[in-house]
C-alpha cells in the first residue's frame, strides 16, 4: 500500500471516530503557521498557561536585547515577563527613567542586589558590587577615597599614556606593516586587562603583546564571565545542580575561580614581602595594605579575603566594560565616517600646539590634551548610550512598592532594568534615538551636555554611581586619540557584528579589521618594506591611485585616478627614452600638479596634515630609512633596559650576599661570646 493511501485511510478513520482530534490538530497547525509568520503575533509575547512567556523568549534568544527594546517600546517602557510557574522566572522589565530614578535613588534601600544576585555572583565574595547595607557603605567610602585621590588620578593618567605609547601603538604598527587582519575586540580586551591589572596589582602582565600570549588569569576571567551569564539565564535550580555535579559551565567556573584565587593570593603575598622596599605605591592593593586603619589587620585571613574580593571586583568592572565600549565605538565610527572626520579635525587642532622631536614620530596624546576634546567625549557618550557595557541591571524589592509607572511590585519581586533598551526609546531620546549623533551631547555654547544619570545609566545612578567613570573616560580617550591619528582602521568586508549574550555587551563575532598606518605627509597607507624599491622606481603612482579610490572621507572619481596614472606612465616612458633623465621627485610633482592643488589639497582625499602632495618618492624613501633607524634605536633601548634591569638584580643579589655574610659573622660572634660565658661559669664552680 502506498504512503498516500495510508494517509487517506488514517484521515478517514479520524473523521469517522475522532473528529474532535482532527479539528484540534488543524486549528493548532493554523495558529502556529500564522503565529510564525507574524500575522497574529501580539505586541507582547503570549503568556501560555504552563510555559508562561518562555517560548517567546527562546524564539528571540539570538536577538534578545533588540527584541526586549521592541517589546518595551510597544508596552510603554515597562512590562511584566512571566516565566513557567515552577521556575520562579517572573520579572518586571523596565527602562522608564522615572522608575529608574525611584529604584536607584528615591527608594534606594528598598531595592538591594538581593539574595539571588548574591548567589549568582558568589565569585565576587563580599566585594562592593555584591554587598548591600553597612558592608557596602563601608567599602564604598574606602573606594571613593582612593579613586578621588589626586595621586591615584595622576597614576591613572600616567599608566594609560605609557601603555598606549609602549604597548598599543607599537603592536598596531607591527600589525599594519604585516597587513594582517586583527580582531580589535581582542586587542582592546587585552589592553584593558593590562591597564586594570596595573591599577589593581601594580604589575603589567603584558597580555597585549605580539603573538597574543595566553595569560591563565585572563582566561580564567573570561570563563568566569561566561559562566555568570549562564547562571543569569538559567533557573537557579538548574545551575545549582550543575554546580553540584561539577559539569558544564559550572566546572569551568570552579577551575577559573581556583586560578583567580591563586593569582591574587600570590600578588598579595608579594605586596607583603615588598612593604619595606621604599617608594610610594599607588595601586589599589598597595593603597589598602598601607592604609593606617589596616595596619593591625595586615596578614589576617579576614583582611586577605577583603583584598581578594576587592581585587576580583575591580578587575571584572574595569577590564571588560572599557574593552567592550572601545569595540562598539570603533564599529560606530566605521558606520559613521563623518563622525570620525570631525574627531580627526579636533585632534589636528590639538596637535598644532604640540611639540614633536621629529616630524616622523607617531603621535601620542597626553591625558590633559584629550580631556579637553568635546566632540570626542560626545562620541564616546553616544556609543555608551546605544551600547552600554552592562546591558541589564538586576534589583529585588524588600517591601511592597508602587513604581511611578503605576506598576505594583510585591515583596521579593525581581526587577530587570534594561540599559540597552533605554538608549533606543523615542520617549526618552526623541525620534532620532536610533541614529549615532554625538551632537546631542553638545550644548549650543559648544560644551559637553550632561544628561541625568537616571536617563543615561551607563555609569549607574544614585548612591551606586560608578566610581571609575573618570578612569574609564581617561583610558578610552587616550586609546582613541592615538589610534585615530596614527592609523586608518577598516572593517573586514562582509564581517557581521551583533551583540553577544553575556553580562557584558561583547560582540558575537569579534571586530575584524585591517589597519593601515598613516604616513607623516598625509593619511596614506604605509607600504611594506619589500615595496621600497618600487617606490624609488617611480611606481608610487599606483598607491596614490588606490588611495584616491577609497571610499572613506570622500572619493576622487575613477576617471581622475586613471588620468593621474596615465600621466605618470607617460612621463615614466618619456624619461626612459630621454638622454637626460628627469628627477624622480620632479616627475611626481608634475603628475600631481602641486601648484594647481596647493590651495585645494585634501578635497576628495580626506584630511591631509600636511599636504599629501608633498609625499614624493624621495620623501617616502627617506621616511623608511628613518623608520628603520627608529626600529634599531628601539632595539638598543630595549637592550639597555634589559642590562639596567640585570644590573639592579645583580646589585640586589650582591647586597643580599653581603647581608648574609654579616649575619653569619654576627652569629659566630654570639656563639663565641656564649661559649666564653659558659667557660667563666664553669671555672667559678
Amino acid at each position: 500500500m502506498s504512503s498516500s493511501s495510508c494517509l487517506t485511510a488514517s484521515i478517514s478513520l479520524l473523521q469517522a471516530y475522532h473528529p474532535e482530534i482532527l479539528f484540534s490538530f488543524v486549528l493548532c497547525f493554523i495558529f502556529c503557521y500564522y503565529y510564525d509568520k507574524g500575522l497574529l503575533r501580539p505586541d507582547v509575547p503570549v503568556n501560555w498557561p504552563l510555559a508562561g512567556m518562555l517560548p517567546g523568549l527562546l524564539r528571540h534568544l539570538s536577538c534578545l536585547y533588540d527584541w526586549t527594546a521592541r517589546l518595551l517600546g510597544r508596552a510603554g517602557c515597562t512590562n511584566w515577563f512571566y516565566g513557567p510557574w515552577f521556575l520562579d522566572m517572573n520579572y518586571l522589565i523596565t527602562c522608564d527613567p522615572a522608575n529608574v530614578q525611584h529604584v536607584f535613588s528615591f527608594n534606594f534601600f528598598n531595592y538591594p542586589k538581593g539574595d539571588e544576585f548574591s548567589e549568582i555572583f558568589d565569585i565576587l565574595g563580599d566585594g562592593i558590587f555584591r554587598s548591600d547595607g553597612e558592608l557596602w557603605k563601608k567599602q564604598r567610602m574606602r573606594a571613593h577615597v582612593l579613586v578621588t585621590d589626586r595621586r591615584f588620578r595622576a597614576f591613572v593618567a600616567r599608566s594609560s599614556r605609557d601603555k598606549v605609547e609602549r604597548g598599543l601603538v607599537p603592536l598596531l604598527d607591527e600589525i599594519a606593516r604585516r597587513g594582517t587582519v586583527v580582531d580589535l575586540e581582542d586587542v582592546f580586551m587585552r589592553l584593558t586587562f593590562d591597564l586594570t591589572s596595573y591599577l589593581v596589582f601594580g604589575l603589567d602582565p603584558c597580555c597585549l603583546s605580539i603573538g597574543f600570549p595566553t595569560i591563565p588569569f585572563a582566561t580564567a576571567m573570561d570563563d568566569a564571565t561566561s559562566a555568570l551569564f549562564h547562571r543569569h539565564a538559567m533557573p537557579p535550580a538548574c545551575w545549582k545542580l550543575l554546580r553540584w555535579l561539577r559539569i558544564g559551565k559550572e566546572k569551568k567556573l570552579a577551575v577559573a575561580r581556583e586560578e583567580i584565587d591563586r593569582f591574587i593570593a600570590k600578588s598579595i603575598a608579594e605586596k607583603y614581602a615588598n612593604l619595606n622596599d621604599g617608594g610610594e605605591k599607588i595601586d589599589l592593593l598597595s593603597s589598602y595594605i598601607n592604609a593606617a586603619e589596616d595596619v593591625e589587620r595586615r596578614g589576617s585571613a579576614e583582611f586577605n579575603k577583603f583584598l581578594r574580593d576587592t581585587a576580583v571586583t575591580f578587575m571584572l568592572a574595569g577590564r571588560d566594560t572599557t574593552g567592550a565600549a572601545l569595540s562598539w565605538f570603533f564599529w560606530m565610527l566605521y558606520k559613521n565616517p563623518m563622525v570620525e572626520l570631525k574627531i580627526l579635525e579636533e585632534l589636528k587642532a590639538t596637535i598644532r600646539e604640540k611639540e614633536r622631536s621629529s616630524s616622523y614620530d607617531l603621535i601620542i596624546f597626553d591625558v590633559e590634551e584629550v580631556s579637553r576634546l568635546v566632540y570626542l567625549h560626545a562620541a564616546l557618550c553616544e556609543t555608551l548610550r546605544l551600547f552600554p557595557p552592562v546591558p541589564m541591571e538586576f534589583k529585588t524589592a524588600l517591601q511592597t512598592d508602587v513604581l511611578p509607572s503605576g506598576h505594583r511590585v510585591e515583596q521579593g519581586s525581581k526587577i530587570l532594568v534594561t540599559l540597552y533598551s533605554m538608549g533606543r526609546m523615542e520617549e526618552i531620546w526623541g525620534k532620532d534615538c536610533m541614529e549615532f549623533r554625538p551632537e546631542r551631547w553638545i550644548t549650543e555654547k559648544g560644551r559637553v551636555r550632561h544628561e541625568p544619570s537616571y536617563k543615561f545609566l551607563s555609569f549607574n545612578s544614585g548612591p551606586r554611581t560608578c566610581l571609575g567613570k573618570e578612569v574609564a573616560f581617561t583610558q578610552m580617550k587616550a586609546v582613541v586619540a592615538a589610534m585615530l591619528y596614527n592609523f586608518q582602521v577598516e572593517v573586514l568586508e562582509g564581517h557581521v557584528v551583533a551583540p553577544k549574550l553575556s553580562i557584558i555587551l561583547h560582540m558575537k563575532n569579534g571586530l575584524k579589521y585591517f589597519l593601515y598606518e598613516f604616513s607623516i605627509f598625509g593619511y596614506l597607507p604605509n607600504v611594506r618594506e619589500e615595496k621600497i624599491q618600487d617606490i624609488v622606481n617611480l611606481r608610487y603612482g599606483k598607491y596614490f591611485v588606490l588611495l584616491t579610490q577609497k571610499v572613506i572621507y570622500g572619493t576622487v572619481s575613477s576617471n581622475a585616478a586613471q588620468n593621474i596614472l596615465g600621466k605618470f606612465q607617460a612621463l615614466l616612458a618619456q624619461t626612459s627614452k630621454s638622454t637626460t633623465p628627469i628627477d624622480k621627485d620632479e616627475i611626481y610633482r608634475q603628475v600631481i600638479e602641486f601648484e594647481r592643488h596647493e590651495h585645494t589639497r585634501g578635497y576628495g582625499l580626506g584630511p591631509t596634515p600636511p599636504s599629501v602632495f608633498g609625499a614624493t618618492p624621495g620623501c617616502i624613501e627617506h621616511t623608511f630609512q628613518l623608520q628603520a633607524a627608529n626600529v634599531r634605536n628601539e632595539k638598543l633601548i630595549l637592550k639597555i633596559d634589559e642590562l639596567e634591569k640585570k644590573m639592579k638584580e645583580d646589585k640586589k643579589r650582591q647586597m643580599n650576599e653581603q647581608l648574609m655574610e654579616a649575619m653569619e659573622e654576627e652569629r659566630t660572634k654570639c656563639k663565641r661570646n656564649l661559649e666564653r660565658s659558659w667557660m667563666r661559669i664553669l671555672r667559678r664552680r
